[in-house]
């Protein structure tokens, strides 16, 4: 079996790991508030039960995502202290 290398080579991969985890939490994040906020503005021309379906489902996939997106966000600060371990 190989050797882990905990090499300065290492930490730069689990650095830009962590900054794609933060970028992917902030983009999703912007897209769930930007899809949230066109379906209630599309409320003020669709009025029918069709839309209030639409309306939950959007708001359920949204606060699904989010919580999903806490996953990302807590994997990256563990990810940021062990680097830090690491460095110091």
């Amino acid at each position: 079996m190989g050797e882990i290398n905990s090499g300065k080579a290492d930490v730069r991969v689990m650095q830009t790991l962590v900054k794609n985890m933060r970028q992917f939490d902030e983009i999703v994040t912007a897209e769930i508030d930007r899809m949230r906020d066109r379906a209630n503005r599309l409320g003020s021309v669709w009025k029918d039960e069709q839309y209030k379906k639409f309306d939950e489902y959007i708001e359920q996939l949204g606060t699904s995502l989010k919580n999903e997106l806490r996953i990302v966000h807590e994997s990256a600060v563990y990810l940021q202290k062990k680097i830090d371990d690491l460095l110091s």
